[in-house]
């Protein structure tokens, strides 16, 4: 199967979670997607501090993606990267269908609207 995890609000939020992805990404018959906002490197430095191993996923950052794809960002009070809100949400089920993601377990509800039918979305308060 091909699952995928967002890490703020998922992961970093539920240790059973990120049992889970670990169990799954043993399985050669898995493929385990971090897919989450910030660009790699940063999702990479998280990862690393939840005390999980990089190199078991496929990382998909969404400023990354967005970017590849020529959308602009600029940064915000905080520094972080930021662009049209529409695109942001859309981005997940984008990245979903290209990449066949069956299923995607998330914190934030406003992305599911835009999956794929061939995705299941599940939302983490609920697991």
């Amino acid at each position: 199967m091909k699952i995928a995890f967002d890490i703020h609000g998922t992961l970093d939020a539920e240790p059973a979670l990120r049992g889970m992805a670990d169990l799954l990404a043993q399985d050669a018959n898995n493929t385990i997607y971090i897919i989450s906002g910030p660009r790699r490197d940063r999702i990479i430095r998280r990862l690393r501090k939840l005390g999980m191993n990089p190199d078991k996923f496929v990382i998909v950052s969404i400023v990354d993606y967005l970017e590849a794809k020529g959308v602009e960002f600029v940064d915000d009070e905080r520094g972080n990267p930021f662009c049209n809100e529409e695109i942001w949400w859309q981005s997940k089920g984008d990245i979903c269908r290209e990449y066949d993601i069956e299923v995607i377990i998330d914190d934030s509800i406003r992305y599911a609207p835009n999956m794929p039918a061939t995705t299941t979305f599940l939302l983490n308060s609920v697991i």
